[in-house]
């Protein structure tokens, strides 16, 4: 009987134990993905912050490479049979060319970086 009790309150500080240690794994998780998102928000501030200063100046990009992520996207929903995603983009590149000619400025440009992969990842 003294054998089982002992067991028993062994397996219970065991279960103790393990529980705290699994709270405590899992609040370490927690507080590195917080510290990461902040990381990638102050990222993100830091990559606006200069986009906007090129943007001041004047700078511009060039349309063909400003455009080649969108022309790849295309591609790849041309190659999984996603035609009207296709058509859609093409319509997004055939109007960004004509508002914009040869050179795109660069805000706009980011901007339609990020709108995709807002939307498409």
């Amino acid at each position: 009987m003294n054998a089982t009790l002992a067991f028993l309150g062994a397996l219970v500080v065991g279960l103790i134990v393990w529980l705290l240690w699994r709270h405590q794994r899992a609040r370490s998780a927690f507080t590195e993905r917080e510290e990461i998102l902040k990381e990638l928000a102050e990222i993100e501030r830091k990559r606006q912050a200069l986009i906007d200063e090129a943007g001041h100046r004047g700078l511009t990009i060039s349309t063909d490479k400003a455009l080649k992520r969108v022309e790849e996207l295309r591609d790849s929903y041309v190659i999984s049979g996603n035609d009207t995603a296709a058509r859609e983009v093409d319509q997004m590149i055939r109007k960004l060319r004509e508002e914009n000619g040869p050179e795109i400025p660069i805000e706009k440009a980011y901007a339609l970086m990020r709108d995709l992969d807002g939307k498409h990842g």
